[in-house]
């Protein structure tokens, strides 16, 4: 990314994350921090109406980020990557989570710890090659829950299940001891690129979802940057 539109992205931040920025060992995890949280403050700013750099933020005792002065506006992030997804919702809750699909030697060693009984059940029954992907779905879809709840790592992962199968869609089977349907959590795939596997939570059973893509950081800034 040139020089001058980095140094115009980190002039949005609060001292706060410019602070957190450059305490990363490598550049590039700097820059990507800088650019997924002047994203996330243009997309912010847009609905609030403000400038991005004024958006002030505060945190809930359990530490997920809120809005100050508009807590009646949700939002959540993730990257992974070279990939940033940002969510927005209007009082209600919402979670995200991507992540890029990769080998790993431990796969079924972090299933067996954090999964729920079902989803390693189903897991094991898929081929080899089948269960990278199917891991990954299960543990965005799973991630994006407990950003949403708000509770982090305090809420036990092996506490719900979600559908992970290849062309299954996103779904809760269960939270906690309840059956999903009478649940008052909705869970949806999220489009992403190739190699990526992505998550959607939302506080709700009847929810419109719409979601919008771009291929480069001008183009999302230049998109809620431009007045509606």
């Amino acid at each position: 990314m040139p020089g001058n539109r980095l140094a115009r992205l980190r002039q949005t931040l609060s001292a706060e994350e410019r602070r957190k920025a450059d305490r990363f060992v490598f550049e590039s995890h700097s820059q990507s921090f800088v650019c997924a949280h002047a994203i996330l403050r243009t997309i912010l700013s847009s609905y609030m109406g403000c400038d991005p750099a004024s958006v002030e933020f505060d945190r809930m005792p359990e530490g997920k980020p809120t809005l100050k002065d508009c807590a009646h506006l949700r939002f959540n992030l993730s990257h992974s990557g070279d990939l940033v997804v940002i969510a927005v919702a209007l009082e209600r809750e919402v979670g995200v989570d991507i992540e890029a699909i990769r080998p790993l030697p431990d796969l079924n060693d972090i299933a067996e710890l954090f999964f729920a009984p079902g989803e390693r059940d189903d897991l094991l029954v898929l081929p080899p090659d089948d269960r990278i992907p199917a891991f990954f779905n299960c543990w965005t879809r799973k991630e994006a829950f407990v950003k949403a709840v708000g509770s982090g790592l305090l809420y036990p992962l092996d506490r719900f299940r979600v559908t992970l199968l290849p062309g299954e869609p996103a779904g809760f089977v269960t939270i906690g001891d309840a059956a999903a349907e009478v649940t008052q959590w909705s869970l949806h795939d999220i489009p992403s690129a190739p190699g990526y596997a992505a998550a959607l939570v939302v506080e709700g059973r009847e929810v419109s979802v719409r979601s919008q893509s771009f291929n480069s950081i001008g183009e999302c800034l230049d998109y809620f940057s431009s007045p509606a």
